[in-house]
């Protein structure tokens, strides 16, 4: 059966149709509401990221004197990459960023003089701290295989940040004249 208007108004559906339409509207403006809500959490959440974000990187003090070192658990070492026992390189490496670097892993692959890969390269090798601070210099030894001081390679540094997120360090080291080359920070994609 058909409902026909008949002249009469019925309060009753006049009232329900006003309160669907005004919840109609209460739902539209919690809807835009939630959605710059969650704009702002995570325009939030980067601020923090970025104010704690470390960034590792490979460092030398150039001109490097022979005599320059800092002080580690087993080596006197350079302020420079260096092998410093048969197999063993060591990279000192800085946090220039704001906040801490966790899990930091380190892969270094021989280069040959041009630049090119040489093939072969030491195994990922995990840093004896859990940490590097703020402004914070370490060494990582690194285990190669019969590599000899001055030698050219492809350094990867991976660590994260408070947050979790996984951040990679990549640079080539020429050891005449001592520099770095290609140094890029960029965010891991993907799984750890």
């Amino acid at each position: 059966m058909l409902a026909t208007f008949n002249g009469a108004w019925d309060w009753t559906a006049i009232g329900t149709l006003a309160l669907a339409a005004v919840t109609l509207a209460a739902v539209i403006v919690a809807a835009i509401a939630l959605r710059q809500t969650r704009a702002d959490i995570a325009l939030s959440r980067k601020e923090v990221e970025e104010t704690h974000r470390p960034v590792v990187v490979p460092v030398l003090v150039t001109p490097a004197p022979a005599t320059a070192s800092v002080s580690a658990s087993r080596h006197t070492l350079p302020t420079r990459p260096s092998v410093v026992e048969p197999g063993v390189l060591a990279v000192p490496v800085e946090n220039i960023g704001s906040g801490p670097a966790l899990d930091i892993v380190a892969r270094a692959e021989l280069l040959l003089i041009d630049g090119t890969r040489a093939g072969h390269g030491g195994e990922p090798t995990s840093i004896g701290t859990l940490a590097l601070g703020s402004s914070a210099l370490t060494h990582i030894e690194i285990h190669t295989a019969r590599w000899t001081e001055g030698a050219c390679f492809a350094l990867t540094l991976t660590y994260a940040d408070v947050a979790g997120k996984r951040w990679t360090t990549t640079a080539r080291y020429f050891g005449d004249p001592l520099r770095y080359e290609d140094v890029t920070i960029s965010p891991q994609t993907g799984g750890a």
